[in-house]
C-alpha cells in the first residue's frame, strides 16, 4: 500500500515529534516473509520506492513487524539491524492513501 512512513526512533531513543514528522518518507508499505529458509512466522516491514520488490529498500526494513492501528493511520514496531547480531527498538507510524500532486499520500 502506498503511504507515508514517519520513523519514530532513532538509536533506540524517542524522537520529538517535530523531527519525526520532518523525516517522513513516502513509498509502498510491504510487509513479507523474511526469506525461504526462515520459518513462515518470521516478517518483515519494508518501504520501497515503487510497488516492485527487486529495488532497494527507502529505510532499514523493520523485523517482526506488529501492527495497532491508531488515528489516520497505523504503527508498527519492530527491530531494525544496528549490527551484525545487533538490534534496536524501531517503531513507525504509517499514514496511508493516494498520492497527491507532490507524491506524498493523502
Amino acid at each position: 500500500m502506498y503511504c507515508t512512513v514517519y520513523r519514530l526512533y532513532r538509536h533506540a531513543e524517542r524522537l520529538p515529534p517535530e523531527l519525526a514528522r520532518a523525516g517522513g518518507v513516502f513509498g509502498w508499505l510491504l510487509i513479507t516473509h523474511r526469506g525461504s529458509l526462515s520459518p513462515q512466522h518470521e516478517l518483515v516491514a519494508r518501504l520501497y520506492p515503487s510497488p516492485k520488490i527487486e529495488v532497494q529498500s527507502l529505510i532499514p526494513e523493520l523485523w517482526y513487524p506488529q501492527l495497532k492501528l491508531v488515528k489516520e493511520g497505523f504503527l508498527i514496531a519492530g527491530h531494525e539491524a544496528a549490527g551484525l547480531n545487533e538490534k534496536v527498538h524501531q517503531r513507525w507510524w504509517c499514514v496511508p492513501g493516494p498520492m497527491d500532486d507532490g507524491g506524498r499520500a493523502r
